[in-house]
C-alpha cells in the first residue's frame, strides 16, 4: 500500500536546480495520453524504466476518465508509486480527449469551440480526478490536440492552482487571453506523426537541440515497434542528444520555479509629509533575480533592489507603485501598492490678518491641512466631552475660524480631525 501524499497547492515532486539554468538548454519531455497501466500492456512501465535508466525526469499528461471507476484505487497507487521516485509528474491532459462534428459539419473538440460552460465542467472533473488519485493538485495543463481558444483561456485563467500550459502557439494563447500568471511553453512534436518519434529528422531539425524554454510531445502509448520502426529506441537517441549537448529536462514543477513568481507583494501604505515610507517585495525563481521599481507605470531611474524606500514624502510622492521581477526565464510584475501621503492637520494660533489667537471677545486660530478635505472642528472644557462646532471643506488647505462664544468659558481646548 502506498501512503498518501499531503495535500499541495504544488507538487515538487524532485529537487529543483540550486544552478542558473540556461533557459536555451530546458526542456521538458511531455509524454501524453496515459489512460491507465493496467489496459496499456505495461508500456508505460516500459517507457518510465526507460527514462530512468538514462537518468532523464518527465511529466506524464493523464486522460482522466480512465482514472475512475472500478480500478481507480490499483490506478491511484499506481501513480502514487511512480511519483514517490521522484522523476515523474502528473498532469491534467484532459477528461475525455474527444472531438466530434456539429450540426454546421464544424469540427469541436474538448477544448476548442466546445463553449466556456463545457469546458468549466471537464476541467473541473479532470482536476478533481487527479487530486483524488495522486492526493495533491496538479499545476499543468494540456489539452487535446494541443488545441485552444478564448474559453480555454477563461477556464484555465480561473483555476488558480493551474501554473503551466502546453502550447502550440504562445502567441497564439496569449492573444486568446491566457493570464500571465500562468507559465506557457512551447510544444515541439514528434517528427513523424503520434507515437512516431525520428531521431534524424529530430537532430536534422535542431543542430544542438531547439532553443528552449521547450516541452517535447511523445505519445509513448503508440509507440511502435517492428521491423522498420523502433519509437522507443527513437525515442532514447533524442533523449541522448539533448543530454550530449547540455539539457536540462525538468519536471513540470521544476519548470514553473524557475519563473519569476513573486510571493509577496508590495502593501499600500499611508504616510505624513516628510516622513519616510518602505516597500518591499518578496520573489522566488531561478538566480539571479534582478528588480526594477515604477512610479505610476514609469520606472524610478536607480529603483533596482528588493525594496524602495522614499524619504522626505511630498504629495508628488502619491501614487501607484509597482515592482517588475526578471531573470533569464521571464519576467512579474507585482500588484499595484499605492502610497498616500497625508499633509497633518494644523492648529495654528497666531493669524497674519488677525494677530494674537484671542482679540476683541473672539478666539481666532487658522488650521492648516489637505487641500480640498473636509475638516470638523471641535471643542471642550475638560478634554474629555467634546462638542462639534463646525465641519467645512478646506478648499485651498487653509481656514480661518472664529469661535464667537470663546468669552463664555473659563477655558477651551480645541482639536481637528479630517471628516468624511
Amino acid at each position: 500500500m502506498v501512503a498518501p501524499i499531503s495535500s499541495l497547492l504544488f507538487f515538487f515532486a524532485g529537487e529543483f536546480p540550486v544552478l542558473a539554468l540556461d533557459p536555451a538548454k530546458v526542456a521538458i519531455i511531455k509524454a501524453d495520453d496515459f489512460r491507465n497501466e493496467f489496459s496499456s500492456g505495461q508500456q508505460w512501465t516500459n517507457f518510465l524504466s526507460t527514462n530512468r535508466a538514462l537518468g532523464v525526469k518527465i511529466g506524464v499528461g493523464v486522460i482522466c476518465t480512465n482514472i475512475v471507476g472500478s480500478n481507480s484505487n490499483l490506478i491511484s497507487q499506481w501513480m502514487r508509486a511512480q511519483e514517490a521516485v521522484g522523476d515523474v509528474e502528473f498532469w491534467d491532459h484532459a477528461w475525455d480527449h474527444t472531438q466530434w462534428t456539429n450540426t454546421s459539419s464544424q469540427l469541436v473538440q474538448e477544448y476548442m469551440g466546445s463553449g466556456l460552460a463545457y469546458m468549466q465542467q471537464h476541467l473541473a472533473q479532470s482536476q478533481a480526478a487527479l487530486s483524488n488519485a495522486l492526493g495533491h493538485d496538479v499545476i499543468a495543463f494540456g489539452t487535446p490536440y494541443n488545441s485552444f481558444d478564448t474559453n480555454t483561456a477563461a477556464v484555465i485563467n480561473a483555476t488558480p492552482a493551474l501554473r503551466l500550459f502546453f502550447a502550440s502557439s504562445i502567441n497564439t494563447v496569449r492573444n486568446d487571453g491566457l493570464s500571465n500568471r500562468v507559465t506557457a511553453v512551447y510544444i515541439i512534436s514528434e517528427s513523424d506523426g503520434t507515437g512516431l518519434p525520428n531521431a534524424t529528422k529530430f537532430t536534422n531539425s535542431y543542430p544542438g537541440g531547439p532553443k528552449g524554454p521547450v516541452s517535447l510531445q511523445f505519445h509513448p502509448a503508440s509507440f511502435v515497434s517492428n521491423a522498420g520502426t523502433n519509437s522507443l529506441l527513437e525515442y532514447q537517441k533524442i533523449v541522448q542528444y539533448l543530454q550530449a549537448n547540455g539539457y536540462s529536462l525538468l519536471l513540470p514543477s521544476a519548470f514553473v520555479a524557475c519563473f519569476p513568481a513573486i510571493t509577496n507583494q508590495p502593501l499600500s501604505r499611508s504616510a505624513l509629509v516628510g516622513s519616510t515610507t518602505t516597500f518591499s517585495v518578496s520573489a522566488g525563481g531561478d538566480a539571479p533575480l534582478t528588480y526594477q521599481w515604477l512610479f505610476n507605470g514609469t520606472q524610478r531611474v536607480g529603483a533596482t533592489n528588493v525594496s524602495l524606500t522614499l524619504t522626505n514624502l511630498q504629495s508628488t510622492n502619491a501614487g501607484n507603485y509597482t515592482v517588475i521581477v526578471t531573470n533569464a526565464f521571464g519576467s512579474s510584475t507585482s500588484s499595484v501598492a499605492a502610497l498616500t501621503v497625508m499633509v497633518p492637520l494644523i492648529l495654528n494660533f497666531t493669524n497674519g490678518h488677525i494677530g494674537q489667537g484671542y482679540v476683541s471677545n473672539r478666539f481666532y486660530f487658522t488650521l492648516t491641512g489637505p487641500a480640498g478635505s473636509n475638516a470638523v472642528i471641535s471643542a471642550s472644557t475638560n478634554l474629555q466631552t467634546w462638542t462639534p462646532l463646525l465641519t467645512n471643506t478646506l478648499g485651498s488647505g487653509t481656514m480661518l475660524f472664529t469661535d464667537m462664544l470663546a468669552t463664555n468659558y473659563f477655558r477651551r481646548f480645541y482639536r481637528a480631525a479630517l471628516g468624511p
